[in-house]
This record gives structure tokens, C-alpha cells and sequence, in this order.
């Protein structure tokens, strides 16, 4: 996306993903109690693989090894994502947002996970129209 978007457009777009979504997105990584586990389906039903690091007392070296296991994902698939916002962009496009809202495209990529990765499991797919300004609506919340 970052050369589709061009520099400037892309570091606006970095800069109001850390704004906006770091903290949390770090916060998921490292719980108070200091412990990473699985958290299930959407659905509410148990992760299978049970993966669960408590990282007070794990070793830094068994720490890469485990990691893997741990699984967070996207409720839909990142390059399906960046694929329809590229999409959703015009071609030449003068803002990372425009004629888009940027803040669903950055709550999708940030802000929106679960935890069944084996299959697609969303029941919706995600087109250009779900993340565009209608014409006469056009909004830049990003910029």
C-alpha cells in the first residue's frame, strides 16, 4: 500500500494508526498479568490449540518457538483488505482516505481480530462499497 498511496500519503496513514491504534494493539501483546493465550472463535467457542505463554517466567529463547503458536488474525484477510482499498482509491489518489473512510480501513487492519485462522469465517465479503464515501458524503477523517 505504501506505493500504491505514495510516501506522504503513507505516513499519514502510519501516523494515524500508531495515533489511534498502538497502544491497544501493544496492550493486547502484553497483558497486565503478563500472560498471552488464546481467546477463542468469533463464534465464543474455545481455541483448539489452547496456546498460552505466561511471560514472567518463559526463557527469551523458548519464547520464538511458542510465539508462532499463538495465533491473532484479522477478521478478514489483510491483503483482501489493502487489495480493496487500493480498489476503493482513485488512481492518482491526492489522500490516503480519499473517497473512502479511512477509519474503517484502519479499524479493519488494526482494530478488528479474532481467532480462526483454519478457514475464512466471516459471512460477509468485503467489497469497495463497504468501505466507500458515498459521492456527495465524501469525508477525510484521516487527513
Amino acid at each position: 500500500m505504501e506505493a500504491r498511496l505514495g510516501g506522504a500519503n503513507w505516513c499519514t496513514f502510519v501516523n494515524y494508526a500508531e495515533n489511534y491504534y498502538k497502544e491497544a494493539f501493544v496492550r493486547a501483546l502484553t497483558p497486565e498479568m503478563g500472560k498471552l493465550c488464546c481467546n477463542g472463535k468469533v463464534d465464543g467457542t474455545p481455541c483448539p490449540k489452547e496456546v498460552s505463554i505466561d511471560l514472567h517466567t518463559i526463557e527469551h529463547t523458548e519464547l520464538g518457538k511458542i510465539l508462532p503458536g499463538l495465533h491473532m488474525d484479522h477478521t478478514y484477510d489483510v491483503g483482501h483488505i489493502c487489495n480493496i482499498w487500493s480498489r476503493a482509491l482513485p488512481r492518482e489518489p491526492p489522500t490516503c482516505d480519499d473517497g473512502i473512510c479511512g477509519e474503517i480501513v484502519a479499524h479493519l487492519l488494526f482494530g478488528d481480530f479474532c481467532h480462526d485462522v483454519s478457514n475464512a469465517h466471516y459471512g460477509h465479503i468485503l467489497r469497495v462499497e463497504d468501505i466507500a464515501w458515498p459521492a456527495e458524503g465524501s469525508q477525510k477523517i484521516i487527513n
